[in-house]
């Protein structure tokens, strides 16, 4: 079965009922012209209306017929022959009428099947306007409890938190990226807002590109500072201008969404190419998404399914459920809908909500033996790969 359409932070489209919220306007806008036309076809090819065509040429024909006789022996009946003749002529071009709007009506009712599978996914969300890359923990050390009142457990012990604030009183930039980025997240430390900026401000102020970077999120989303993207952009650039992929990639999203700066998918496009190359997973799949609709490049669904694999591969929920929706689709790859559903019940697993509506619209197309084939290579792929994508 032929799926149509992709999310971006990822890219690829969401699965969700032909009537969901996530149905665009311009589709609602082109299947209300499908029907539209499809109602003035049936209407010009009414059956009742040939019939009373046929009806009142035949009535006129027959009268015709008796009037020209003069009561002459055999004169009703040629008349009538040459009525029968006259009726199969207009029966004749009645049919080539229509035939024109048959075959119109035939296309037009495949296109509007198509466009209601097509309304069944939404196009892939646009990228989040900002997207933190979160610390992985060290594989060689398991994570420690978090101090009191943070929210996300803590990769460093005790001595080593102390060993950092240490070094951020001795003005190291490092250690106050890094100290910020736990006040901001609630990693380690209780999340505190003005904290996590007083910090990334005094890393930022000694170049750190880090601390840039954090300083812009904080500027574009109101964390400890007004909401303001032209300096968020500012912030961005100088530690983008650095290499640094995570204000590449956030650098982009602002270029993609128009935030802080014109809207410029072809710079969007630049930007998630330098931090894809850096191995950079949200770049990696928000680059896939611009080839997935031709937004700054040419539509390229092959280069989005790479793109998108990549990340999927690093472990980031938005790609993996972006590669579902091309396996779903065929769009870059060979429909499968086992595969599909492999990649969507991944992403659900880590608690993507659009994979997991995909997923449940997919098993409708499955049989038991597929479902199960699916779910054994999800589990394969889980266990092969740990956690911690995105």
């Amino acid at each position: 079965m032929r799926f149509v359409s992709a999310v971006a932070l990822a890219t690829v489209m969401l699965w969700v009922p032909v009537d969901g919220v996530a149905q665009t306007q311009a589709e609602r806008e082109m299947l209300q012209l499908y029907e539209s036309r499809e109602r003035q076809l049936l209407a010009s090819m009414d059956p009742a209306a040939d019939q009373a065509e046929r009806d009142a040429y035949m009535s006129a024909c027959v009268a015709r017929a008796i009037s020209g006789s003069g009561g002459r022996r055999g004169g009703i009946g040629a008349g009538m022959a040459e009525c029968t003749d006259r009726m199969t002529e207009l029966r004749n071009q009645q049919a080539a009428r229509r035939r024109p709007l048959e075959q119109e009506l035939f296309a037009l009712r495949r296109d509007k099947l198509e466009l209601e599978r097509r309304i069944r996914l939404v196009r892939a969300s646009p990228p989040p306007p900002t997207q933190r890359t979160p610390v992985a923990l060290p594989e060689d050390r398991p994570p420690v409890t978090a101090s009191a009142g943070a929210t996300v457990a803590c990769s460093m012990s005790a001595e080593e938190l102390g060993s950092l604030n240490s070094r951020v009183e001795q003005g190291d930039a490092v250690a106050q990226a890094e100290l910020g980025y736990f006040y901001s997240s609630g990693t380690c430390v209780p999340q505190d807002y003005p904290e996590a900026f007083r910090l990334a401000r005094l890393a930022a102020e000694q170049g750190n590109a880090r601390g840039q970077g954090g300083l812009g999120y904080m500027y574009q989303n109101g964390e400890g500072v007004p909401e303001d993207y032209v300096e968020a952009v500012r912030w961005y650039r100088l530690a983008a201008e650095q290499g640094n992929a995570s204000s590449q990639n956030n650098l982009g999203l602002m270029y993609q969404n128009g935030r802080g700066v014109p809207e410029d998918y072809v710079e969007a496009v630049r930007l998630y190419r330098l931090a894809a190359d850096q191995g950079h997973a949200f770049a990696q799949n928000n680059l896939g998404y611009l080839y997935h609709n031709g937004e700054g490049v040419p539509e390229d669904y092959a280069e989005a399914v790479r793109l998108y694999r990549l990340a999927a591969d690093q472990g980031n929920s938005l790609a993996q459920s972006n590669l579902g929706l091309m396996y779903a689709q065929g769009f870059g790859v060979p429909e499968d809908i086992v595969l599909a559903y492999m990649w969507f019940n991944i992403a659900a697993a880590q608690g993507n909500e659009g994979a997991r509506d995909n997923k449940d619209i997919a098993e409708q197309q499955m049989t038991r033996e597929q479902i199960a084939e699916a779910q054994r290579m999800s589990r394969e792929w889980l266990e092969a790969h740990p956690p911690g994508g995105d």
